[in-house]
């Protein structure tokens, strides 16, 4: 029996000395996060008519608190800018108000003439605001006259 048990002493030495010189490989990973800025509106305004007028002649005003936003950025120091892509119609005004928990509200911003966009939120830190209120207000004067039925489209941006 000696022979075998040599024989199997042997073959242990093999596999432990296998195992001391096994081999390994290396990768390098590289990450990155990227600027993320992450806007939604949810629902839409309801139609702002105005329909009565003071006897002093005085602006007349419609609101409209029903829709919200929620926005995500992991950057520091960007703001939220709006637009509208048309001029409001003379003697009326369309203000917006945004409100923010991660940024300075610019208050309300008169988009009327806003074909270039004006800042609504600024000295956005990273985070997430949620259901946050957009306010439209419109206003007319007695030089705005009937004003046929229109829309506008009102563009949010965030950027640096």
């Amino acid at each position: 029996m000696r022979p075998r048990l040599t024989a199997l002493f042997l073959l242990a030495g093999v596999v432990c000395a296998h195992a001391q010189h096994g081999t390994s490989a290396t990768q390098t990973l590289n990450l990155t996060v990227k600027p993320i800025a992450v806007f939604a509106v949810s629902g839409n305004p309801q139609p702002l008519i105005i329909t009565a007028a003071d006897a002093g002649g005085g602006i007349q005003s419609a609101e409209d608190h029903t829709t919200r936003f929620t926005m995500t950025t992991n950057s520091t120091g960007q703001k939220i800018v709006v637009s509208i892509n048309a001029p409001m119609p003379a003697g009326t005004h369309l203000m917006l108000q945004l409100g923010h928990g991660t940024g300075i509200s610019s208050g309300a911003v008169d988009l009327s003439s806003a074909l270039t966009p004006v800042d609504a939120v600024t000295s956005l830190r990273p985070g997430l605001s949620t259901d946050q209120e957009i306010m439209y207000t419109f206003l007319a004067d007695a030089s705005a006259g009937p004003v046929t039925p229109q829309s506008r489209t009102i563009t949010y941006t965030v950027t640096d």
